[in-house]
């Protein structure tokens, strides 16, 4: 089941793959994401940029700059 999480980080790197992937972004503190799989101190995240479209986007950030809150209920 995936987790909520909100990141702590004033500027926190999303990358393609854990620890040395390519940088596809940055996310501001205080953004909400699901967090779909953890290894080794990094988490993969789902995010909506478009909500009203639903299109979904992943990638990994360092888990030691996202707070984690709770599991999401089941669809």
């Amino acid at each position: 089941m995936a987790q909520q999480g909100t990141t702590t980080a004033t500027s926190l790197r999303v990358r393609a793959a854990p620890i040395d992937g390519v940088r596809l972004g940055a996310l501001p503190s205080g953004t909400k994401v699901d967090i779909v799989e953890s290894i080794q101190g990094w988490h993969r995240i789902r995010l909506y940029p478009d909500r009203s479209s639903n299109i979904e986007v992943y990638g990994w950030v360092s888990a030691e700059y996202v707070a984690v809150e709770r599991p999401l209920s089941p669809a």
